[in-house]
């Protein structure tokens, strides 16, 4: 087994999430805390109780350091992602609270590592994800070759458009801080529910 964790995003309702425990006990669950997205998690009864080894991830773009800490003690999440421009103290912030951070970051050329160095130290890990119109659920993968030119030191998730179809290739990612792999759009059989027979064939691939 090569050891890489499991993040599945984008989920929202109850029961799919307990399958999904069930059938597939993935490391991380990402539940979506941006109401411009199809898969934004609305009330709080969505926000379904997990079983205690999964890690619980809020994602939010752009929103306050204080809302984000209000929704972490409120839906009693471990980790947050950061998905958009949020500065590097406001990483530093959550993370001296005791939560664990991903910053994401959108990639499509070489440059853009640049941006990463700032947040070097500030949050837990990375999540490197596909540069497109929308915030997460491209359903895209950008140019995994691309990884060579990061030379941080900061663990991170590989993410977009990562499915059954193209997780083999995934794999062939040979990154001394890649940490895990973040499913999402791919794997869906609509906006905010998950097919458990891909879910289960990405976990598959993993193990091996």
């Amino acid at each position: 087994m090569n050891g890489l964790k499991l993040k599945v995003c984008g989920m929202r309702d109850a029961e799919n999430i307990r399958l999904l425990c069930r059938d597939a006990e993935p490391d991380y669950i990402g539940f979506v805390f941006y109401e411009h997205s199809p898969r934004f998690v609305g009330q709080v009864a969505r926000v379904a109780a997990t079983p205690a080894p999964v890690k619980r991830v809020g994602v939010f773009v752009n929103e306050r350091v204080e809302t984000v800490t209000q929704l972490v003690n409120q839906h009693k999440l471990g980790v947050v992602q950061l998905h958009g421009e949020e500065p590097a103290e406001a990483c530093a912030h959550l993370a001296a609270s005791g939560v664990e951070v991903i910053k994401s970051f959108p990639i499509a050329s070489a440059t853009d590592f640049e941006m990463v160095v700032a947040y070097e130290g500030a949050a837990h890990y990375f999540l490197f994800d596909t540069r497109g119109d929308r915030r997460g659920g491209n359903g895209q993968a950008f140019n995994w070759r691309l990884l060579q030119h990061y030379r941080g030191a900061t663990r991170f998730f590989l993410s977009g458009g990562i499915g059954p179809e193209n997780i083999k290739q995934a794999m062939l990612v040979h990154h001394p801080y890649l940490y895990g792999i973040d499913i999402n759009s791919k794997v869906e059989s609509m906006p905010g529910v998950k097919d458990m027979n891909k879910v289960q064939e990405v976990k598959r691939q993993l193990q091996w």
